[in-house]
């Protein structure tokens, strides 16, 4: 029996055909997984936003609620008791979705804090501290606020 070019071309093409529908295959696949993966990253990131978002609202809200600016004659205090009973718990529910600025800000308050329970009081320069990292904290937690809403709108 005797084989031609003819009859090698015409068995090869069915060969052929699958190996190009095979890649075209797998490229288009591989293309829609990483259009799913890409969304699926996106939506968690919003979902991790929006929890971010809402603890912001929270410190907010017991912000003013609460009163951490006592003014005590010529002294201004900062209402201790109300942060640590009302707000740091807020803050370390999720403590990983803070923005890192703010994140550090509130270890250094809870490292004044423990310095002062160390000593037995607070100092005038650790409540000066304390105050000034709580208004801190506000201002940033406004400013993230802020960027949200100019990037939705």
């Amino acid at each position: 029996m005797e084989f031609t070019w003819a009859q090698v071309i015409y068995s090869s093409l069915p060969l052929l055909g699958v190996a190009i529908g095979g890649i075209a295959t797998y490229m288009t696949q591989n293309n829609v997984l990483k259009k799913q993966l890409n969304r699926d990253i996106e939506r968690e990131k919003s979902a991790e936003n929006i929890e971010r978002l809402k603890i912001y609202s929270e410190i907010l809200r017991l912000e003013g609620e609460h009163i951490m600016c006592e003014y005590t004659g010529p002294h201004v205090e900062f209402n201790l008791k109300s942060y640590t009973r009302e707000f740091r718990s807020i803050f370390f529910l999720k403590f990983y979705l803070l923005h890192q600025d703010l994140a550090d800000t509130v270890r250094e308050m809870d490292n004044i804090i423990a310095e002062a329970n160390f000593n037995e009081e607070l100092e005038p320069r650790q409540n000066d501290m304390l105050l000034n990292n709580f208004n801190k904290i506000i201002n940033i937690i406004e400013k993230y606020l802020k960027e949200y809403r100019e990037i939705k709108a």
